[in-house]
């Protein structure tokens, strides 16, 4: 798996917890890979690391929205949104992995939504609707027609 950024796309390993996904890097795992649930706390202590900038954590409560996307050809990857108007790209070695990783983060985080059908996304929202009356600016719809098109910012291809 690997988390997928505007200029990179880093292999590494996930690992969910009860509240939080975590992510490294294959090179911060020389070594090193955590072996239980306090060796993980230890092991994402940014205090003590040298590969800080390699680890990544997620606060699983913070997951507003997750959407499956194209990445490659291939529809294996899921953009996740966070209240914090943050995302996150994540690429699976297949189809049936990020479809067991959707179904803990829906496990663990009930309010989060999920969905492949982003047009239909669209329509719920009525955003054209809303474009019409005036009440989002054309900029905004842009902004929807990217995201229906499947762009986003951390896949620049």
């Amino acid at each position: 798996m690997s988390i997928i950024t505007p200029l990179n796309n880093r292999r590494g390993s996930l690992w969910v917890s009860h509240d939080m996904i975590y992510f490294y890097d294959e090179l911060s795992s020389i070594g090193e890979n955590p072996k239980s649930p306090t060796e993980m706390f230890d092991f994402f202590n940014f205090k003590k690391s040298p590969y800080q900038s390699l680890r990544k954590h997620y606060h699983l409560s913070k997951i507003t929205v997750m959407f499956k996307r194209r990445y490659l050809l291939s529809r294996r990857s899921l953009e996740i949104y966070f209240s914090s108007n943050h995302s996150l790209t994540l690429e699976f070695q297949n189809e049936k992995e990020l479809a067991s990783f959707v179904k803990l983060i829906k496990e663990r985080n009930k309010t989060v939504k999920y969905t492949d059908d982003i047009a239909g996304c669209m329509k719920k929202h009525k955003v054209v609707e809303k474009w019409r009356n005036n009440q989002i600016t054309t900029f905004e719809m842009l902004m929807w027609i990217n995201f229906i098109a499947g762009r986003s910012y951390n896949d620049l291809s």
